[in-house]
């Protein structure tokens, strides 16, 4: 995957790894499922398909849906209220902790 960063902002919110995984960081806007879904959107769709790790306050069907749409592989637990919860990746899920620790 390439690191494309659609706007100066995305950079604090993304992070790439060397083997193809991209975090999602959770933003501390107001409303920050609508703020990943509209990077992602400028983001766009990349040749390659991989794993997208996401905090928990991405797990919302509709940014699920969209990460999918653009061939990631949604990585985000579901909220224990979940009536149907989904299988994910948990051993990938615990990167994520040590990617938003990394420096920048």
């Amino acid at each position: 995957m390439s690191a494309r960063i659609p706007f100066p902002s995305a950079a604090r919110l993304l992070k790439f790894t060397t083997d193809g995984t991209v975090a999602l960081k959770p933003s501390l806007s107001a409303n920050p499922a609508a703020e990943g879904r509209n990077l992602l959107t400028a983001l766009g769709k990349d040749s390659e398909s991989c794993a997208m790790i996401m905090d928990r306050s991405y797990e919302g069907d509709e940014m699920r849906e969209l990460v999918s749409e653009l061939d990631f592989s949604p990585v985000v637990p579901p909220k224990s209220s979940r009536a149907e919860p989904w299988e994910y990746n948990k051993e990938l899920y615990k990167k994520r902790n040590q990617l938003f620790r990394q420096a920048d």
